[in-house]
């Protein structure tokens, strides 16, 4: 007899039943069912070893995988952790407490610029003679918390005449336990290059217009301080902060900083903000420089610098002004280029930033 599906063998068993008042005993055959649960065919037992044979492991180097990754962030934390330690041993430590009495409770009023991942705070402490700005990090933004870390390791190293100098800093945690860091650096007194090049109506009586000569010798400071990031520190650093910073969305390199000084040229010739009203998708500072080159350079101008440009007379400066212009101009475009392989090494900037002051 052959049997199919679950049913594995055939037994004989007794059952007396009742015939007709009479007893009898009958003899039938019936199936025998086994729980199919309990007996494992040995295609199924084979199944399952090749199942474990996979899973184990794949299991195994997941899990391997796993604690690589939580010994290596374990590892960057512990890294960052020290690096903010060494930094705080050069400078004096302030609490969160200090910098919240000092700006007022992080009043608006007192933020005086912001940047990629945090606001500038100027405030003054008890215990500081010269009045500091501090700049709290908004650790919401992605990358703000290794940004951080990252200025952190800058400031044991950097040393250079035209970089702002960190007092202090700040690593603790708000009254929330939110996490909370700040830097405490040195207030500029005359103020920033984007409040000579745009004053406020109430600052325009007491600020002067610029001269081409000042503008040149603050655009060769700028230069300096990049090629001094970019080649001389170790390892080189990125300013990636540097105003105005409309890099057209590209990320953090080298050739970012480029294109934010070669639109601060442009800015610094023309008065115009890169993001001024008249600038529509087909035009921009960069292409309203290159459409007046050579001719109509002088037309886009900033006012207080026209008269010069137009004017007659022996005076070296006049005499070299229109040129010193284009060149500044031409440097500017080619900085701002949109393909970052294109854009010149800050090295070469720097040496012609050299050059054109020189000329002038």
């Amino acid at each position: 007899m052959t049997l199919m599906g679950k049913f594995l063998k055939v037994v004989r068993l007794t059952i007396q039943v009742l015939c007709s008042s009479k007893e009898t005993t009958c003899y039938v055959h019936l199936l025998e069912c086994y729980n199919y649960h309990c007996v494992e065919s040995p295609t199924k037992r084979k199944k399952i070893f090749y199942i474990l044979a996979i899973l184990v492991p794949v299991s195994t180097v997941v899990l391997i995988c796993l604690e690589c990754v939580m010994v290596i962030l374990l590892k960057k934390r512990y890294k960052a952790t020290r690096t903010i330690n060494q930094s705080l041993k050069q400078f004096k430590s302030f609490s969160y407490h200090d910098l919240f009495k000092a700006t007022n409770g992080f009043s608006s009023t007192n933020i005086i610029g912001s940047g990629r991942f945090g606001f500038i705070y100027r405030s003054c402490l008890d215990f500081v003679v010269c009045t500091i700005v501090i700049k709290v990090f908004r650790l919401d933004q992605f990358g703000a918390p290794n940004y951080f870390i990252a200025e952190c390791e800058a400031l044991r190293n950097i040393r250079h005449r035209n970089l702002v100098r960190v007092i202090s800093l700040c690593s603790t945690f708000d009254p929330a336990r939110n996490e909370f860091k700040a830097l405490i650096l040195e207030h500029m007194a005359n103020g920033n290059l984007e409040s000579w090049l745009h004053p406020k109506p109430y600052e325009q009586i007491a600020k002067e217009p610029l001269s081409l000569a000042t503008r040149i010798s603050l655009a060769v400071d700028i230069a300096a301080a990049l090629e001094y990031l970019h080649n001389r520190c170790i390892p080189p650093l990125v300013h990636c902060d540097l105003k105005p910073k409309y890099g057209m969305g590209c990320k953090i390199s080298f050739e970012g900083d480029i294109y934010s000084y070669g639109i601060i040229l442009l800015e610094m010739i023309t008065g115009k903000y890169p993001t001024d009203e008249m600038f529509t998708d087909d035009m921009n500072l960069h292409k309203m420089v290159e459409s007046a080159i050579p001719h109509k350079i002088g037309e886009i101008l900033e006012p207080s610098l026209t008269k010069d440009y137009f004017g007659e007379g022996t005076n070296n400066e006049l005499v070299e002004m229109p040129r010193c212009v284009m060149h500044l101009a031409k440097l500017g475009l080619r900085c701002s280029v949109t393909s970052p392989k294109d854009r010149p090494k800050i090295e070469d900037v720097y040496t012609e930033m050299i050059a054109i002051q020189n000329m002038f």
